[in-house]
């Protein structure tokens, strides 16, 4: 019988550098609640029908500080009049070791990676119950049978005058929903499975504003309100 492995071969436009048959990677980015996870969901269920071994990166894995650290960082940038720290910047994030990490793993299928614990349940899952939520799990190898390496985050194609990431990603995936859905998405996943309380502040939007998020439910209906303090301005969802 055929192996259903390594059916897919794609047409390559001329211009573009041909799908890694050895070592594929795809990225999978958008904000906070625009749908990345059900996305990944999809591709572990085709990759656990097809029989295809792949390495998970979590975005949040190469922020550079843990939770605890961002919120002191964000509060000091703040009192200084900073508002464009947030973990959408370089600063925040050790991308240029995300930028290795893709290298090395479209050239020899090898690399390390850490995890990212939103929530207690995250600590038990990787064996680190120790550790808090919002800290690091110790850096590992990549499992030794990783055909292709799936990431999902913020910055999977991301590009500046020092360094290109998205040029080793053979497919890339943007999610953009409305913004109302986006924090609607978000405030419920925070709230619901990562321990946030239901009034906080939450992580600054690209623009580098600061956005409070409340949410409240009546009658099995999630109410919504979303205040800030940005250029544009957005509604309540009812």
């Amino acid at each position: 019988m055929t192996s259903r492995k390594h059916r897919f071969r794609p047409e390559v436009k001329e211009g573009r550098r041909p799908l890694s048959k050895k070592h594929p990677i795809i990225a999978v980015t958008g904000a906070s609640g625009s749908g990345r996870g059900p996305i990944k969901e999809v591709f572990d269920k085709i990759f656990k029908r097809e029989g295809i071994a792949a390495a998970f990166i979590d975005g949040a894995s190469f922020h550079r500080y843990d939770r605890a650290e961002m919120d002191a960082l964000t509060d000091q940038a703040t009192a200084l009049g900073d508002h464009s720290f947030s973990h959408f910047g370089p600063s925040a994030n050790l991308l240029h070791e995300l930028e290795a990490l893709f290298a090395r793993f479209a050239a020899t299928g090898t690399g390390r990676r850490r995890h990212f614990l939103h929530s207690e349940e995250d600590a038990r899952r990787h064996g680190c119950p120790e550790i808090a939520p919002g800290g690091f799990t110790p850096w590992e190898d990549l499992p030794d049978n990783a055909e292709v390496l799936l990431y999902e985050g913020f910055h999977g194609v991301v590009k500046t005058d020092d360094l290109d990431v998205g040029r080793h990603v053979d497919l890339k995936i943007g999610v953009t929903p409305i913004i109302n859905l986006e924090w609607i998405r978000k405030v419920h996943r925070d709230t619901n499975n990562r321990g946030y309380s239901e009034k906080r502040r939450s992580p600054r939007c690209c623009a580098g504003c600061t956005i409070t998020c409340t949410i409240s439910c009546r009658s099995s209906k999630a109410r919504t309100s979303i205040s800030s303090r940005c250029q544009w301005s957005i509604p309540p969802t009812r």
